[in-house]
């Protein structure tokens, strides 16, 4: 864990200054073409390829995923984010031919760097953590647990208005977790969506 928050402090660091080094000289021409405000909500539908080599044999090699997010601007080119997302399925354990149902939620949060590309066209990279939290059901039995890991993306957006805009990313959010049996969990994955924001 101590690990974890070093790392995603260096990186915000870095960020930070990216974002000091972006910024326009005095008496420049502001170049940044973002929609207008500093909030943004962004609803997020994507495929997460999960991490977790036995979880892919049950479940298969990708899950539908759904994601909400909320961004608030601290600099001209630097926010904060905080986002929640959430995916399920159903399979079969090889073997013994039972059936199982699984859930993992998603809680991350951290910062971004925002670069404005043509007038309508940005790129953003994104750093923190992420909270796993899963629980599944098999074989008359339920277990559930959580855990704590890194989270990084990229993505590219386009602005259609001031207010409305779309963007196309992929992140890697991954946690570890250990049940009571001593089995370690891999917790989830990648994550390649695209979604429809608001800024205001």
């Amino acid at each position: 864990m101590i690990r974890h928050i070093r790392t995603v402090i260096l990186l915000v660091g870095i960020l930070l200054r990216l974002s000091l080094s972006a910024s326009p000289a005095a008496g420049d021409a502001p170049t940044a073409t973002v929609p207008a405000g500093r909030w943004t909500v962004l609803a997020r539908t994507a495929l997460l390829f999960p991490a977790d080599a036995e979880y892919r044999k049950i479940y298969g090699e990708r899950r539908p995923y759904f994601e909400l997010k909320v961004g608030a601007d601290i600099a001209r080119n630097l926010y904060l984010w905080g986002a929640w997302g959430s995916f399920s399925g159903t399979g079969t354990i090889p073997l013994v031919d039972e059936e199982a149902e699984s859930s993992q939620n998603i809680l991350s949060f951290g910062a971004g760097f925002r670069l404005s590309i043509t007038p309508r066209l940005g790129a953003r990279a994104e750093v923190g953590f992420s909270r796993i939290g899963y629980k599944e059901k098999a074989m008359g039995l339920e277990v559930s647990g959580s855990g704590t890991g890194l989270r990084a993306g990229v993505s590219g957006f386009y602005t259609f208005s001031r207010t409305v805009f779309a963007e196309v990313g992929l992140d890697w959010a991954h946690a570890s977790s250990t049940t009571e049996d001593g089995l370690e969990l891999r917790l989830g994955g990648w994550i390649l969506g695209a979604g429809l924001g608001l800024r205001f």
